[in-house]
């Protein structure tokens, strides 16, 4: 009948089409400029390492220069560049932006905003200079550096995608009240810039991680750390690859659709 004939031609379209959406996957960031802060160790460094896989070229930004350039060392291909960055400063942000411009002769069309501090401690043992170097990096930076990128973006009418780490500490935890309210703002903030800065083609997505294997949680009690793998349904932390593959489809038009939101990366907990 012309109905089985119709749905037939229909199917083939579709499984074309998903045929040429998978084949074109790994190619999404070919030839992208990404910069990525807190490159130098952690879920940034094997972000890097993704990413240049895919083919990006790679900006390695952090406040160690040794620890960029070890990450550089580490990549797949070549015209990629570290760079020394604090992100606590609007001065060294500007700075770095020239410096990638200048030698790109374009700002960077991927970010991700991986510098971040995180400190245990009881509320009532808080001091102001615990409050204030979480809200620093962790809040202070990922705006300045997205503020700053969107700026550039803008202005030679690029767009791009960027991705800022955010924790499943936004929704509140215990021992990290200063956290919780750093993370609890870059959520926030990345779905307000998500909305504006959509107009030019530029998506702004956050990622909540639950605990990684990291060196932010060595400061973890082995009893702690037990409680919370107890609480996790998945029985065991995460890996830092598995964080850098979110990101790289979040900073891929893969989820050219996603804007805005926040993607949690628990093992449902």
């Amino acid at each position: 009948s012309l109905f089985n004939q119709a749905l037939t031609t229909w199917r083939h379209t579709i499984s074309f089409e998903v045929l040429v959406a998978s084949e074109d996957a790994s190619t999404m960031v070919q030839g992208k400029l990404a910069l990525v802060t807190g490159g130098g160790g952690g879920i940034g460094r094997v972000t890097c390492q993704t990413l240049s896989t895919a083919g990006a070229r790679i900006v390695v930004a952090d406040i160690n220069q040794d620890a960029a350039e070890e990450t550089v060392n580490s990549l797949t291909g070549s015209d990629h560049m570290s760079i020394v960055l604090d992100v606590t400063s609007s001065e060294s942000v500007e700075d770095v932006f020239k410096a990638i411009i200048s030698k790109y002769n374009s700002p960077p069309t991927i970010i991700v905003n991986c510098a971040g501090i995180l400190l245990f401690h009881k509320f009532l043992e808080e001091t102001p200079e615990i409050f204030q170097s979480q809200l620093d990096i962790n809040t202070k930076g990922t705006y300045y550096i997205t503020k700053i990128a969107c700026r550039e973006m803008v202005a030679v009418g690029l767009q791009g995608s960027i991705v800022n780490i955010a924790s499943i500490a936004a929704e509140g935890m215990d021992m990290l009240c200063s956290y919780s309210l750093s993370k609890g703002a870059v959520k926030a903030f990345s779905r307000a810039v998500g909305k504006e800065m959509a107009q030019y083609g530029i998506r702004c997505n956050s990622i909540s991680p639950g605990p990684i294997e990291t060196t932010l949680l060595k400061p973890v009690s082995q009893d702690y750390g037990t409680a919370l793998i107890a609480n996790i349904p998945m029985k065991r932390f995460g890996k830092p690859q598995e964080v850098a593959n979110l990101i790289k489809f979040l900073a891929s038009e893969e989820s050219s659709y996603i804007n805005g939101t926040c993607v949690g990366i628990d093992g449902g907990l």
